[in-house]
């Protein structure tokens, strides 16, 4: 109790001390938000982030996302669509507000424009689409889900007014805070974290991918501890690799049953092609299965026959399919987790689970190794796309898996032809 009483009255502390640049809390959008034509530090920007809040409680271990966005120009109304990763229960809620012939008119978000998709089980991506967004448009979303998120963002590509993080302490769930970016945070006493006025975020020719320099904090759960149980996570890359390989989504499904795969099989053996002419004829085999645009490290389902016969399925189902086809043909395989450039880079010290958002197959094949990915069908056997080509990504197999670096072993050329009348 003593502990508590002292955090709420640190907290109010806090926040009397730095002050707020704007009315906080859901409902709270007032009439000077909706009157603002420019913002003054970025006049160029098409929208800025009012505010944007974060509260994890220590009471019932939810996290309380909160965002309020002013659109000034036409533009900025593409910023009306969000995303984000949570849990199948998480609650979600919006209002859009609008100047009507001096009248605040409010319009909530319907459950019409909330859209839910399973990407493996316990973890769902959410879409939203607020309604009624146009220039001079204020709107704010909120959402509750369990546990801390994957990361909470102090900057943006468009300019951030301000920012605040509250971690209330929590003995029973440790987990690893990481600081990424330049733009100034601050804090008093490491629970209450805020930052004013940061820029946006604009992204340079060549580059990676901004998210690894836009200001935030990367977290990763490290343990829970319950009464009567201890469970770890990332600690180290070991533990990392032996949950993916225990996974029933990743690891497990693929030792589950490749019957479905006998008929290709017998097909490719009866050529009485070499090592590598059954590799290659594997993947243009499975090339032919369509992907479904969906980016996954995990398979939606226990096991990949359903989604072969579909004939349609996430990138990690396709490779995945790819290993099992492999292993069938006497080539032996491992996948590759790893996080693509639009998701940024692993940190080779700090062991993260939640960074993976994708899957590759390895093969070593007379004694050269192959990084392979079917996903495209017109792109050559070995040649992974510009998306996966992200430095390094973790081999994950018995033990305490490798790093592999994902740099292309063969060229990649583009021909454009041009037939000009010039006159």
């Amino acid at each position: 109790m003593k502990l508590r009483i002292l955090f709420v009255v640190s907290l109010i502390v806090t926040i009397g001390l730095y002050g707020q640049k704007t009315t906080t809390g859901f409902g709270k959008v007032t009439r000077e938000d909706l009157e603002m034509k420019i913002y003054e530090p970025d006049t160029t920007a098409s929208a800025v982030v009012l505010y944007q809040s974060g509260h994890f409680r220590e009471s019932d271990f939810r996290f309380i996302f909160y965002r309020r966005v002013k659109v000034l120009r036409k533009e900025g109304s593409d910023y009306a669509e969000y995303t984000f990763r949570s849990d199948e229960n998480t609650s979600v809620r919006g209002t859009t507000y609008n100047l009507v012939d001096g009248k605040i008119v409010q319009e909530k978000l319907g459950k019409g424009s909330i859209f839910k998709q399973m990407i493996t089980k316990g973890i769902w991506l959410y879409r939203i689409a607020m309604p009624n967004v146009r220039e001079g448009t204020v709107f704010e979303i909120e959402y509750n889900q369990l546990f801390i998120p994957t990361e909470f963002k102090f900057q943006d590509i468009i300019p951030m007014l301000r920012a605040e993080l509250i971690l209330e302490p929590n003995y029973q769930i440790n987990f690893r805070k990481t600081k990424v970016g330049y733009t100034n945070v601050k804090t008093n006493n490491g629970i209450f974290f805020f930052s004013d006025y940061a820029p946006a975020f604009k992204p340079e020719g060549y580059s990676y991918s901004p998210e690894n320099y836009i200001t935030k904090f990367d977290f990763d759960i490290l343990s829970i501890t319950i009464p009567g149980n201890h469970q770890s996570f990332t600690t180290d890359w070991a533990s990392v690799n032996k949950i993916l390989l225990e996974n029933l989504y990743f690891g497990k499904v693929l030792g589950t049953s490749s019957a479905y795969l006998n008929t290709l099989r017998d097909e490719i053996e009866s050529r009485d092609l070499p090592p590598l002419g059954k590799a290659r004829a594997a993947y243009d085999e499975i090339q032919k299965i369509s992907w479904n645009g969906e980016e996954g490290l995990y398979s939606t389902g226990t096991g990949l026959r359903a989604q072969f016969l579909k004939g349609s399925a996430n990138s990690s189902e396709i490779n995945m399919m790819l290993s099992q086809l492999l292993d069938k043909l006497g080539i032996k395989t491992s996948m590759v987790a790893l996080s693509t450039r639009d998701n940024g880079l692993l940190h080779p010290v700090f062991p993260s689970l939640q960074k993976f958002n994708y899957s590759v197959v390895y093969a070593d094949i007379g004694g050269t190794p192959y990084v392979i990915d079917a996903t495209d069908r017109f792109a050559p056997f070995g040649l992974l796309p510009v998306r996966c080509l992200n430095e390094q990504g973790r081999l994950v197999v018995e033990g305490e898996g490798k790093w592999i670096d994902l740099t292309p072993g063969i060229p990649d050329k583009q021909t454009i032809e041009y037939k000009l009348a010039l006159n």
